[in-house]
């Protein structure tokens, strides 16, 4: 019968022109149209082509194909002889069209059948499945239709028509491969933030014990980034006025962070809330003041940045000047000693005033005795560290002495 080349295109798993493909194809087959329809009977299709696509959607292709035809019944006008098998080869040229898998081809070209080249046409429509994802190969149905056009025949000049139905296969190309996704680069991890240092002492609030207050590197965790307290009397070195040695707590400037004392300094003077006593008519400072002047001596050896102290003797009014003069200068000198044997290791001077300085220009007891006393001023003093607050200068009224002491010549 008839043979055809076609076009074709790519599946639904495509969508690129493959390559040169194979395509085979079989299936039943019948004439239509009289007489063949009833002179001859069933039979079968063999089809070869080899196609070269066109685009994604196109191809042209060379095919041939055989067909044959069983009998079928007798002619019904006598003068014609039975019929029988029927065979025929054709060769043709076709266009093929192919869109998601389903395809439509036509074609020309020439069946030899009868013992002659007759011209022919042929439609055929399919569809194509892939084998595989990555398989060349697609299999699928197809029906097809031939017309052999009858020539120079006077005696029966009937066109030759057939149908076929069957499964055609082809190989080709593999599919492409997907394209990778190009995914964009991960972001890069966020920076992480600056570890916080809320004081901007250099020492990071994870580690700093005082985050708020800027302070200094320590081994001790709980003591790190606080402010510096070298005798561990929680009272900070920039306000103890004894950095140096542990003390208390205190709302004067000038014995904060010091041990327990009644004295502060104001100004350049030393301020005692007692009076040193001396036995009556003697140099000698009473048993009963040696506590207090031990407690100086600790006072100025806590605050380690008074070096030099004068110490001040003063009498009243009673007695010569020259007596007055030699009875305060001998006090000075003893509480001097004292402070020496105590550990004070300032630069110690004595001035003798006598009475030429009086507390209280009265002339009864009480104020005679204020008159009778011993006061220290702070000569010299080094300078105050970094880490110390230097305590600031306040005025104060110096305490009047116990009237009931026994200050007396």
């Amino acid at each position: 019968m008839i043979g055809s080349a076609a076009l074709t295109g790519l599946h639904a798993s495509t969508a690129r022109a493959d390559g040169v493909k194979g395509h085979g194809a079989t299936g039943l087959a019948h004439a239509v149209g009289q007489p063949q329809q009833s002179e001859l009977g069933f039979g079968g299709v063999a089809r070869l082509a080899i196609e070269v696509p066109i685009g994604a959607h196109f191809g042209v292709s060379a095919a041939g194909q055989a067909t044959g035809l069983a009998p079928g019944a007798p002619p019904a006008d006598p003068r014609f002889a039975s019929r029988g098998f029927g065979f025929g080869l054709g060769f043709t040229g076709a266009a093929r069209a192919n869109f998601a898998g389903a395809w439509l081809e036509g074609g020309a070209g020439a069946a030899i059948t009868g013992g002659g080249v007759r011209p022919a046409v042929e439609l055929r429509a399919g569809y194509d499945l892939r084998a595989g994802d990555d398989s060349a190969w697609t299999i699928g149905p197809f029906l097809g239709y031939s017309h052999v056009f009858q020539v120079a025949d006077a005696l029966r000049n009937e066109d030759a028509t057939v149908l076929c139905l069957g499964f055609e296969v082809a190989v080709g190309s593999r599919p492409p491969a997907p394209t990778p996704v190009a995914l964009p680069p991960p972001p890069p991890p966020p920076t992480p933030p600056a570890p916080s240092d809320r004081d901007h002492d250099t020492i990071v609030d994870a580690q700093d014990a005082c985050p708020d207050t800027p302070g200094v590197r320590s081994d001790d965790p709980a003591a790190n980034g606080c402010p510096s307290d070298r005798d561990h009397d929680n009272v900070i070195d920039a306000e103890d006025a004894c950095p140096d040695v542990a003390g208390v707590p205190t709302s004067d400037p000038s014995t904060n962070g010091c041990p327990p004392t009644p004295m502060r300094l104001v100004g350049d003077q030393i301020v005692l809330d007692d009076v040193i006593h001396f036995r009556f008519g003697s140099r000698e400072v009473a048993d009963g003041s040696r506590p207090l002047v031990r407690k100086i001596a600790e006072y100025l050896t806590a605050r380690g940045d008074v070096t030099a102290v004068e110490i001040e003797g003063h009498a009243d009014e009673v007695g010569s000047e020259a007596y007055n003069i030699n009875l305060s200068r001998d006090r000075g000198e003893a509480v001097k000693r004292l402070l020496i044997d105590y550990g004070v290791t300032a630069t110690l001077s004595v001035h003798a005033w006598g009475k030429a300085r009086p507390r209280s220009r009265g002339h009864d007891e009480l104020q005679l005795r204020q008159n009778r006393r011993v006061e220290f001023t702070v000569t010299r003093q080094r300078a105050v560290p970094s880490t110390a607050a230097a305590p600031p200068p306040q005025s104060s009224a110096v305490p009047a002495p116990d009237p009931r002491s026994d200050d007396a010549k």
